[in-house]
């Protein structure tokens, strides 16, 4: 490969192969304009600042296609000849099928979509009476599955008075009810119950969710190699000390994803779910890719996406950005929860199934009343100019796990003293007017019996499930998760109520996160802070009420013979 040696030779190459282009995520003076050419160009992100030609490059690329081909085919035969009957869908040659054939079947997407121009493309999508009509058929269609469904037990049907009640209570405090798109809210309802219909009634896709969940498990393990090193065997397998153990996991979680960051395959993986989701649900480009953002990188990391297009939105896209990273858990935490017991199949599953809820039960509460002015087009997957190599990016990624771990601990530290405290104090309380045992997770859990009722919670377990709501929205889901691993531990807790408190807890919407959104906003786009700080709350309830909406969805679609798949 021929490297540029010189400034005319690489003004020359440059000229030649715009595929090398290096772009930013810096702040630009003007407004972003489209840049669909550009974004065509950042996804050949294989090769990055590699300024070679085009025929070497096809080699090269031709040379790894060869390679892999050739790897596949000798595994293939080793399969065969080793007699084993098992394929390994889950950590064998199944799973290297998948893989590959996931990675090479869009190509013929993306040739289909090259040879039909995007306006006709557009042209023939479904008329909004035509998609009014399929929403329609689709929702009375699933009225009428589970109307059957649950012909032996009725009781499972609470959950769908739970979810009128919510999206009522949401129009209620809507800000503008005249102008409430009942389309993208009916449409978010719609995806989700598709996304639960898939991962957790079908039972492939239960399979796929739980492989998947194993995976990351196996995946995040790796963390503890690392972390034994630095800190000692004992600490981490005889002691397992939180803050040496799990939350060594996300030094490792933001080294790789800053990795991933840095070529540009998350943003070309959000800007494409951004896409889909701007389409199925009619929700603007910017809060569309912001919310598939932040079930990959977190509230404090997805708005770095779109920061140069903050200081253009609207109210009510400013609201959704927020209730998007109220709404959902970052990846990177995944294995802090998973240490506690609790299934990482299903906190895949939460998360996935909040993000389209959350986008349409935002445009519920806040309804649009301006006019955007951005597009999917003009959101690139740029990279970042500030990092030398790759090697920079992850180390900067590491260094940041520090700060995310710092302010766990510093969290968790200070408000389960805080709680403490106010125990005590109740406690005493109490106990001057002769009722013993009062607490604080005592009237949290009486408070929020009837929510869990309504989520479809064995009554004999409401009041525990309750106490776990109302842990993570005075002190956040960490204390919540590890509190419904000790239940889980003890037999509190049967299998559907473990479910259901899973998916009601997986959300960022505590008191925490208010300053963290703030801060990280404010920082991002100060002439927004009028807009965010107005909002915060209205988002955060917001994001409490999408993690209801997906644990009542959860609930009508799971039955008993499928709880211990």
């Amino acid at each position: 490969m021929e490297m540029a040696t010189n400034t005319d030779n690489k003004t020359n190459i440059d000229g030649n192969n715009q595929d090398c282009t290096a772009i930013s995520f810096e702040t630009h003076g003007t407004h972003p304009k489209a840049c669909i050419e550009g974004f065509e160009k950042t996804t050949n992100w294989r090769f990055p600042r590699l300024l070679i030609s085009d025929n070497k490059q096809l080699a090269v690329k031709c040379l790894c296609h060869a390679l892999v081909l050739a790897y596949i085919l000798a595994a293939v035969h080793h399969w065969y000849l080793s007699g084993v009957k098992d394929i390994g869908w889950k950590n064998g040659l199944g799973l290297l099928i998948v893989l590959v054939t996931c990675y090479y079947g869009v190509m013929p997407v993306k040739c289909m979509l090259t040879l039909i121009p995007v306006e006709k493309l557009v042209k023939v999508l479904p008329l909004e009476h035509f998609k009014i009509g399929v929403l329609c058929t689709f929702l009375g269609s699933f009225v009428l599955f589970l109307f059957f469904d649950t012909k032996n037990n009725r009781h499972r049907l609470l959950p769908l008075a739970g979810l009128g009640l919510f999206v009522l209570v949401g129009f209620i405090f809507s800000k503008h009810r005249g102008h409430v798109n009942w389309t993208t809210v009916a449409s978010g309802l719609a995806t989700q119950i598709t996304i639960g219909l898939l991962t957790i009634r079908w039972k492939v896709g239960r399979s796929i969710v739980q492989a998947v969940g194993q995976l990351a498990e196996k995946f995040f393990s790796f963390a503890y190699i690392g972390a034994k090193v630095t800190y000692g065997h004992e600490l981490i397998d005889n002691y397992g000390v939180f803050a040496f153990k799990v939350l060594s996991v996300l030094f490792f979680m933001c080294f790789v994803i800053e990795i991933l960051f840095y070529y540009g395959i998350i943003q070309t993986i959000v800007i494409k779910l951004g896409w889909c989701l701007q389409k199925l649900l009619g929700t603007t480009a910017v809060e569309s890719v912001n919310t598939c953002a932040s079930v990959f990188l977190g509230m404090s990391e997805a708005p770095i996406m779109i920061k140069p297009y903050l200081a253009d939105l609207t109210e009510s896209e400013i609201h959704t950005v927020m209730m998007g990273g109220f709404s959902t858990v970052a990846g990177t935490v995944f294995a802090a929860y998973t240490s506690f017991g609790i299934d990482p199949a299903y906190l895949i599953t939460a998360s996935v199934m909040s993000a389209p809820t959350a986008l349409s039960f935002s445009k519920l509460i806040f309804p649009e009343t301006e006019k955007s002015v951005n597009s999917v087009d003009q959101i690139c997957p740029k990279k970042t100019n500030d990092e030398g190599n790759v090697m920079d990016a992850a180390c900067k990624g590491a260094q940041f796990g520090l700060k995310i771990i710092g302010a766990i601990v510093a969290n968790i530290v200070a408000f389960v003293s805080f709680v403490a405290f106010i125990n005590a104090v109740i406690t005493w309380l109490g106990h001057l007017v002769g009722v013993d045992n009062l607490s604080f997770e005592y009237v949290l859990g009486k408070m929020l019996i009837p929510v869990t009722w309504l989520l479809g919670v064995d009554p004999s377990e409401c009041e525990a499930v309750g106490k776990l709501i109302g842990l993570k929205m005075t002190i956040n889901e960490f204390v919540a998760y590890k509190e419904m691993g000790d239940l889980i531990k003890e037999g509190k807790l049967n299998r559907k109520s473990e479910i259901v408190a899973t998916f009601a807890l997986c959300s960022f919407a505590n008191p925490g996160s208010i300053g963290t959104m703030i801060a990280t906003l404010t920082t991002l786009c100060p002439t927004q802070r009028s807009a965010i700080t107005k909002n915060v709350f209205r988002a955060f309830l917001g994001g409490t009420i999408t993690c209801f909406l997906t644990a009542a969805i959860a609930s009508l679609l799971i039955i008993e013979e499928g709880l211990n798949d």
